[in-house]
């Protein structure tokens, strides 16, 4: 047992703009796939919890949904759910995708209360730094003190108290990952060095991406504006990071530790997140659902576990977990949408999710998915509570 006066521990929220890779970020902190993650903004709609212990440190990431002004009872549900991680906080991490500009933001977000931000420090993290050009991060990124302040500087944040710096890039030796299918990262790039960029249009790319990277000042305005400047948060360098090759998560976490309260663990430091295997089922399986399907669609389907038989887990001949879950569609018109033809839409769905369950449980899994209407169910505070998304 740690002496508690020796230990760190503490919540460190995940908090942004829609896609802006905090899900993605969780799974890097965690070392393993926690949150679902998809491609579409609003993949996440709850708070989930990753616990990350190591030495005497332990910190309970919270990843949340993303920022934005509700327009149903769905949306006011998850901002609720971001406001309770904001006010239980010990650390904030405002994730901003380096790659977009404010311009192409979905929807202005309602901007968090000064009451609950309060004096909690706030690291800014620059997330997706390995989809930009080596020229653009060799030169287009803010490196001095007074451009890192002209990013910084805006109302809930004040000056930045030391220069902007990019982790060095491990040596991979050619071995590049992809994860999720989603992004491959060339090693050829180096950020350290633009010898490997083309001239040819060099100056074009580098000026659009230091617009890109300024405009999100007004992002911290939409979001910080309510708080107070300077003695609002306490003062920290920007961090630049890649949850998806892992560049800069040692160092944010790290960073993160450094600010946490003294005071015992309040998790064994074995687990690794305090959500139910069923529920981490239930979220996985509206991942892939909202993979399959298309347009307007992947937002309307809600997802409940009905049954989550684990009798024959310790069976040593054949371990199997049997899963019975419902997908939720709005209107009767979208149930053969997700349905399809001759089930095929709603098996692929089940096969796409079953993979991934038996990687998550670590055993076979008998899955079994069915279609229902659940009229209105985003916009109804009743329904919502029934499908497990609370008041």
């Amino acid at each position: 047992m740690k002496n508690a006066s020796t230990t760190r521990c503490g919540f460190a929220a995940l908090v942004g703009l829609p896609n802006a890779g905090k899900s993605t970020l969780l799974n890097a902190l965690a070392d393993m796939p926690l949150a679902a993650v998809t491609p579409k903004p609003q993949t996440t709609q709850r708070l989930l919890r990753g616990i990350d212990t190591q030495g005497d440190c332990q910190i309970i990431w919270v990843d949340s949904p993303g920022l934005l002004r509700p327009r149903n009872a769905l949306h006011a549900t998850m901002q609720r759910q971001i406001h309770q991680a904001v006010r239980h906080a010990d650390v904030l991490v405002h994730v901003v995708d380096v790659t977009r500009s404010s311009s192409e933001s979905d929807a202005t977000p309602d901007p968090l209360p000064a009451a609950e931000v309060g004096h909690k420090p706030v690291i800014l993290v620059f997330n997706k730094i390995d989809l930009l050009p080596c020229h653009a991060v060799e030169e287009g990124l803010p490196k001095s003190r007074d451009a890192i302040n002209r990013v910084s500087t805006v109302a809930g944040w004040g000056m930045v108290d030391s220069r902007w710096s990019l982790p060095p890039t491990p040596s991979r030796g050619g071995n590049d990952k992809v994860r999720g299918g989603q992004r491959v990262r060339d090693n050829n790039l180096s950020f350290r060095s633009s010898q490997n960029v083309a001239s040819e249009g060099s100056a074009r790319q580098k000026s659009s991406k230091k617009r890109n990277l300024y405009g999100i000042n007004e992002h911290f305005e939409k979001i910080f504006n309510e708080a107070e400047t300077s003695t609002a948060v306490l003062r920290r360098p920007a961090l630049g990071v890649s949850a998806v090759t892992g560049e800069g998560v040692e160092e944010l976490r790290a960073a993160v530790a450094g600010l946490l309260p003294r005071g015992p663990f309040l998790f064994d430091p074995r687990e690794v997140t305090d959500a139910p295997e069923r529920a981490l089922a239930g979220e996985f399986i509206r991942r892939e659902a909202m993979l399959q399907l298309r347009q307007e669609l992947p937002y309307c389907v809600a997802v409940t576990v009905e049954r989550f038989d684990e009798r024959r887990r310790r069976d040593p001949r054949k371990p199997l977990v049997e899963i019975e879950a419902v997908l939720h569609v709005e209107r009767a018109s979208q149930r053969p949408m997700v349905v399809g033809r001759g089930g095929e839409c709603v098996k692929a769905i089940g096969t796409a999710a079953r993979t991934v369950l038996q990687q998550l449980l670590d055993c076979q899994v008998m899955l079994r998915l069915s279609v229902r209407v659940q009229p209105h169910w985003r916009a109804h505070a009743p329904s919502l509570r029934k499908l497990g998304y609370g008041g």
